[in-house]
């Protein structure tokens, strides 16, 4: 059963990045995304996924996704549900990074974090 490898990799989150990224990338009208972010405090993580809803949501169950870009991080896509939760995070160019290597026109990421 999934569900039972899941439960032990819920973990604390400080979702501080998210939302200081979220607050210069979104207008005014995005504000609900910024309080949906600070709501982000236990996560579990797998590869390029970091995910706040448990039961993890299928891709069935995402309604929408919106795009951010992180100076160092590169691309950050946050899921959503159909009632604007935040379901997870694909951090997709730090994933393919560590796969592929180095996304070619893109500054190597600093290694502090």
């Amino acid at each position: 059963m999934l569900y039972v490898r899941w439960v032990g990799r819920w973990k604390p989150y400080d979702p501080t990045w998210l939302v200081e990224l979220a607050n210069e990338q979104v207008n005014s009208e995005g504000l609900w995304l910024v309080e949906a972010l600070q709501k982000c405090r236990m996560a579990a993580s797998t590869g390029e996924y970091i995910y706040f809803l448990n039961p993890r949501p299928s891709h069935k169950d995402l309604a929408d996704a919106i795009h951010l870009h992180h100076p160092r991080r590169g691309e950050v896509v946050l899921h959503l549900t159909a009632s604007k939760q935040i379901a997870c995070v694909e951090l997709r160019d730090e994933y393919l990074d560590a796969v592929l290597g180095p996304v070619k026109g893109r500054k190597k990421r600093a290694s502090t974090d």
